[in-house]
């Protein structure tokens, strides 16, 4: 299983495309099947960094096998800055490696 949440204080008017597109590249990041991909998508949130509240991202990207965070990072940042016009220096992203065991779906564990 692969999570993203995306949290942003912009509003997102085509959440469907995001998800997709989204979905797609979390995907082919972390060489998983999109069947144990989600996406969550929090928009319009109370977001105030560097003193500011304009356009900024929060990112939770969670697998049970991440490597090379810096490719991620920087990968996830460009396409957030495309795909949402959010400048890659206000989005953070948090990584977070999850055992398999940890992960519970369909009455089981992965």
């Amino acid at each position: 299983m692969s999570l993203m949440r995306i949290h942003t204080n912009i509003r997102i008017n085509n959440k469907k495309s995001l998800m997709d597109k989204s979905s797609k590249m979390f995907s082919e990041l972390v060489s998983r099947p999109e069947n144990f991909v989600m996406i969550i998508i929090e928009d319009e949130k109370d977001i105030y960094f560097n003193r500011s509240d304009e356009p900024a991202a929060f990112i939770e990207f969670k697998n049970s096998d991440l490597k090379d965070t810096l490719k991620l990072s920087e990968t996830i940042s460009q396409f957030m800055e495309s795909e949402l016009d959010i400048p890659r220096d206000r989005i953070f992203i948090e990584f977070y490696t999850i055992p398999s065991a940890m992960w519970g779906y369909d009455g089981t564990v992965i």
